[in-house]
């Protein structure tokens, strides 16, 4: 309760100095904290989401990944296996294109999530939902992310129609690039 109490107080002194990538982190953290404490996941979720929507405006690709694993718990506590699979996949693929492995002090967190998921799945439906992940572009995984759709992602209707098939991994999918220090200042629609 005090880490939410100084993650509350952290966003409205953002807010004052219109600060809006710490707004975006603060409420990201917040989001990440309440999802893996596991007592309130539509309040996570409604932190993830605010916050998220800042985070991919500002362009801060680490924590739009840390985002993407957060999304994922609560896939899975909702017993949504395949769609937390994804999007672990997703994350994992964004972190490697911009050289930013997950911190040692997540581990233990991210592994017990990772874990208590991947025993709702048989391994081939977790193997072939991660690998969906992975071939994400980065904006399709931030569209699924914010979607609350739970259909196998092959079989998702485009905006204009059709269907979206996934993309094999590593084809020409766009390169996000992450500068420690600042975000970049573009917006993922530029990607």
């Amino acid at each position: 309760e005090q880490a939410r109490a100084l993650g509350m107080e952290a966003v409205s002194v953002s807010r004052e100095m219109d600060d809006k990538w710490t707004v975006a982190r603060n409420f990201v953290w917040l989001g990440i904290v309440t999802a893996y404490k596991g007592d309130d996941y539509e309040e996570a979720a409604g932190f993830l989401e605010e916050g998220f929507a800042l985070i991919l405006e500002v362009g801060d690709w680490e924590w739009v990944a840390y985002s993407l694993d957060s999304f994922a718990v609560l896939a899975g506590a909702k017993a949504q296996g395949e769609r937390a699979a994804r999007l672990w996949g997703a994350a994992e693929a964004l972190r490697k294109s911009i050289g930013a492995p997950l911190h040692g002090t997540d581990r233990p967190d991210y592994d017990r999530s990772v874990a208590a998921v991947r025993s709702q799945l048989d391994d081939a439906a977790w193997e072939a939902a991660f690998a969906e992940g992975r071939a994400m572009s980065a904006e399709e995984a931030a569209e699924y992310a914010l979607s609350k759709e739970v259909a196998h992602a092959a079989e998702r209707p485009l905006a204009g129609g059709g269907t979206r098939k996934p993309s094999p991994a590593g084809s020409g999918r766009s390169r996000l690039w992450w500068h420690k220090g600042s975000p970049p200042a573009r917006s993922l629609k530029s990607w």
